[in-house]
């Protein structure tokens, strides 16, 4: 039987206003859900202000600055150290050449549950799509991506796992926009 789709995602703007529609947000969300194998969501999007923003990353993280994205994940240690130790098999039958698709990926793990809130700031996306020649709906996007990957288990601290999470956007990216331009085809 197929994963069931995740249902619960909301989308909340608190000082912050979206350059597009917010159900483009679920729509990409559940896209990266799905073929990430996760069977369950409890997801909450949060796009606020840089002054906002900064107010957590400092009282949260210690890091006294605005930033693109911050996550939490909302679920207890046990639940956050299957995701770990499920990414961790994921490398492993990656590397190995044995996950060829979604289906098989799904069929090797058990079903995976997460639970979060992810805080983004399209004033800063704005500045970083500037910088690096992208839409800011893209980078946005990639922040979606971003933060789903952490509740997954993904870290970013070093030069390496940064790397791998980019890869990782990438591939999510390329993803939901094959998604999105089949759906807009299905519309004409």
């Amino acid at each position: 039987m197929p994963p069931k789709k995740p249902t619960d995602i909301t989308v909340r703007l608190r000082k912050a206003r979206l350059p597009f529609a917010s159900l483009r947000v679920i729509r990409a969300a559940r896209a990266f859900l799905a073929h990430e194998g996760v069977t369950s969501a409890g997801l909450s999007f949060v796009f606020l202000d840089g002054s906002a923003i900064r107010r957590i990353n400092r009282e949260y993280l210690g890091h006294d600055f605005v930033t693109d994205v911050v996550t939490f994940d909302l679920r207890d240690n046990k639940q956050r150290a299957e995701s770990r130790e499920r990414r961790a098999g994921d490398a492993v039958a990656s590397g190995l050449g044995m996950i060829a698709n979604n289906s098989l990926r799904s069929k090797l793990y058990a079903p995976c549950s997460i639970e979060g809130e992810i805080y983004i700031c399209p004033a800063e996306a704005a500045r970083n799509a500037r910088a690096y020649g992208e839409s800011v709906e893209r980078e946005i996007l990639r922040y979606v991506a971003h933060g789903i990957l952490h509740l997954l288990g993904y870290d970013d601290g070093s030069a390496k796992e940064r790397a791998e999470m980019r890869r990782r956007e990438d591939e999510l990216l390329k993803l939901e926009t094959r998604s999105s331009k089949s759906k807009q085809k299905e519309m004409i």
